[in-house]
């Protein structure tokens, strides 16, 4: 019987706990990737304002090259997403995946990249998919960098596609834990219950044995438990009705 009162128990906490948390894990799965896009494009838009002075100044001086490239490696190392920062004619100013490459090598052109060209052309483009033919899929937002004589050069952040598998598995797992957490709580509870509720009847079984067995001394003890488990007598002068403990 305690297995069955278990059962019962857990068989219907998890049934809640699915009822809950699969329609919860769907809408934060589905939530993930907006997220990350709205957070990249505030990212996106600081860069832009950071670069415009740089960008908008005359030539491609070394002092504004370094300007650009010091503002994309410092947002590369707090994120972790790839910066590209181009001109006008798409020329990379600073490129976070080549960052070692020196001024006399000449810049990798990204005006062929769509999202970049988009860019460059004044609109503001996210999305996820391969940027070149043959990549693999990276979750991406491409900016232009306006002024007041037009648009000077873009700023495109990407980052690999996974991220946002990486942030649904993580909320897959939390929820998974949480609902192990509750059915181990419930399971101790339900452990407790059912065993209030076996022992008096163990213990009248008990007793039964040993008066079959000729044992007429023995007694079961009258339980501290369900008024269903209490043993309970006529009050005197009334056989029926008014009953007494």
């Amino acid at each position: 019987m305690k297995r069955r009162l278990l059962f019962s128990y857990l068989s219907i906490t998890f049934f809640v706990l699915l009822v809950l948390e699969i329609p919860l894990g769907v809408a934060y799965a589905n939530s993930v990737e907006g997220r990350l896009t709205s957070n990249l494009q505030r990212d996106a838009f600081a860069m832009t304002l950071k670069s415009q002075r740089a960008l908008g100044a005359a030539g491609s001086s070394p002092v504004s090259r370094a300007e650009v490239r010091t503002i994309a490696a410092d947002y590369e190392r707090s994120s972790g997403g790839r910066v590209v920062i181009v001109d006008r004619d798409g020329n990379a100013y600073a490129d976070t995946d080549i960052s070692t490459r020196h001024d006399a090598v000449a810049p990798q052109n990204f005006a062929s990249e769509p999202a970049v060209a988009a860019a460059l052309a004044g609109e503001v483009v996210s999305g996820t998919g391969a940027l070149q033919a043959g990549g693999s899929d990276t979750l991406y937002i491409a900016m232009p960098v306006g002024s007041a004589t037009g648009v000077e050069g873009a700023v495109q952040i990407t980052y690999p596609a996974s991220i946002v598998d990486d942030g649904i598995l993580r909320i897959w797992l939390l929820l998974a834990a949480t609902g192990g957490v509750v059915l181990g709580i419930v399971f101790l509870a339900s452990l407790l219950l059912a065993r209030s509720m076996t022992k008096p009847l163990g213990d009248l079984r008990d007793a039964a044995v040993e008066l079959g067995r000729g044992n007429l001394s023995v007694r079961a003890a009258v339980p501290r438990g369900p008024a269903e488990f209490t043993v309970l007598e006529p009050g005197p002068g009334h056989e029926h009705g008014y009953m007494r403990r």
